[in-house]
């Protein structure tokens, strides 16, 4: 199989070699992934609360916002620490590990929360509680398409089908809609400007997750993924892409 490269250091070969996530060859870089992404958590609750490091804007701060935005970010990195103990099964590469898990994350979750102390707004307003609705949301369109497939998956009659119910009639990547809505969320409740996260999340995937995807399961399903292209119109976002 060719091994077309995701935008996010996943290549289709790593996809394709199936085992649990913290399978003996992948345990050490799994836990380091883990270890990075709670490091990222910790370093995101010192630019929100450590005395000195963060020094709000006067007359602005709310500490509403900097728990909003820590229980956002706390809840991304608890879904992750999920989704890999529980519902990945693939190789984990060390591009993974080391880009992802120790630059792109930390980068996002600390523009978030250096965000969070500088937004010029005088009290957690109604934009702020439509921010945590829509990450809400998002949330739970990853964590529910996520586990609707892990379930059909985990039946032995289903093996070498491709799922394709639940929320992921709506979108062939719906997953991928659900991460880039949370981060739009995070990014009301932060300061639009992060809005940079979720564009350039957003322009990663259209760019290489979704082709190599696509090639991925092109392959490994043949007719079953051509029905399914024809059925379900859009990528990510029904109506939008």
């Amino acid at each position: 199989m060719v091994a077309n490269r995701s935008c996010f250091f996943l290549d289709t070969a790593a996809r394709s070699d199936k085992g649990p996530y913290w399978a003996r060859d992948n345990a050490f870089r799994a836990a380091l992934k883990a270890v990075l992404l709670l490091g990222s958590l910790l370093f995101t609750w010192v630019l929100l609360f450590a005395e000195g490091v963060s020094p709000p804007v006067v007359g602005y701060d709310d500490k509403r916002r900097r728990s909003a935005a820590l229980t956002g970010c706390a809840m991304f990195a608890v879904r992750l620490l999920w989704q890999m103990g529980w519902l990945w099964h693939r190789r984990i590469t060390w591009a993974e590990v080391f880009a992802e898990a120790g630059m792109i994350i930390p980068a996002s979750l600390g523009s978030l929360a250096w965000g969070a102390t500088r937004k010029r707004s005088d009290a957690f307003g109604a934009l702020d509680v439509l921010g945590c609705a829509v990450f809400l949301v998002g949330t739970a369109v990853n964590i529910i398409s996520e586990h609707q497939r892990y379930v059909f998956k985990a039946e032995a009659r289903n093996a070498g089908k491709l799922f394709a119910k639940g929320l992921w009639r709506l979108a062939r990547h719906i997953n991928y809609g659900g991460e880039i809505l949370s981060f739009v969320g995070m990014a009301m409740v932060c300061g639009t400007w992060n809005l940079w996260i979720p564009f350039c999340m957003g322009l990663g995937m259209c760019l290489f997750s979704v082709p190599e995807l696509d090639h991925y399961l092109a392959v490994r399903y043949g007719p079953q993924w051509d029905r399914y292209v024809r059925q379900v119109r859009w990528n990510v976002a029904p109506y939008v892409w």
